[in-house]
């Protein structure tokens, strides 16, 4: 897994990787190590923006989020990701069992 995260006209405080890091420990442990993980922090007078964007084996994902406090925005953004990671994850098993269980019904030869 790797994290890369970039401040436009903000610089990335220990303060706020710490946050990310600790916001993300949950999402790290679903998706695993195949993932890269790459969040745009952006000031622009009083908006804060927070893009997370994530890609791995058959897998991309994009949260955006836009309010007047950078941690807010952090977590609207990466409860957008993980909705959207469960959403995919949920996909997966169904279609795993769909598949599982025609096997399971074909006649032995």
């Amino acid at each position: 897994m790797k994290l890369t995260v970039t401040g436009r006209h903000i610089e990335i405080t220990p303060a706020i990787q710490g946050h990310l890091e600790e916001k993300m420990e949950k999402l790290i442990h679903d998706l695993g190590e195949e993932a890269d993980i790459h969040v745009i922090l952006t000031v622009e007078k009083y908006r804060h923006i927070a893009e997370i964007t994530i890609k791995g084996k058959g897998l991309s994902i994009f949260g955006e989020a836009e309010t007047k406090d950078l941690y807010t925005a952090i977590d609207s953004a990466l409860a957008k990701t993980d909705k959207q990671i469960k959403k995919h994850k949920e996909k997966n098993l169904t279609k795993r069992m769909k598949e599982g269980s025609t096997n399971k019904n074909l006649p032995l030869a």
